[in-house]
């Protein structure tokens, strides 16, 4: 009497390899992060930012807690809202983006300076504007 038990453990555990192979091959790739696409990712909120982007991302992290009417509207500068973050934006682009002196102590990262230059480079709109890349 012969006994053939070892074979289909075997397609099992090939087909059992594989898939976990497989698996893990597919993770692993969909957890990678590339850093070219993050750039590429923040380009295009930069592309598209909107006041309401820079406002959340930088204004009130960053500076309404003394350039806000709470925080005293630091040397007379209040950011709270469109119209004077206008009035003054040769200002914050020197002080945040250029000479990186706001916040004291504690200058924004690289990429939120490049978010604020490239908004300002693109108009400063109020509203998201849709461009066309083609």
């Amino acid at each position: 009497m012969s006994v053939k038990v070892a074979k289909p453990i075997r397609v099992k555990t090939k087909i059992g390899m594989a898939s976990l192979i497989g698996f893990l091959f597919i993770s692993t790739n969909c957890n990678y992060s590339n850093p070219k696409n993050q750039k590429n990712n923040d380009q295009m909120i930069a592309d598209n930012a909107d006041f309401s982007t820079i406002q959340s991302m930088v204004l009130q992290p960053y500076c309404i807690s003394c350039h806000g009417s709470a925080g005293g509207n630091a040397d007379g500068i209040n950011l709270e809202n469109y119209a004077n973050v206008i009035k003054y934006i040769d200002r914050v682009q020197d002080t945040v983006a250029i000479h990186q002196t706001m916040p004291p102590g504690n200058p924004i990262s690289k990429p939120l300076q490049q978010l604020l230059t490239t908004w300002i480079s693109n108009g400063s709109p109020e509203h998201a504007v849709t461009r066309n890349k083609f």
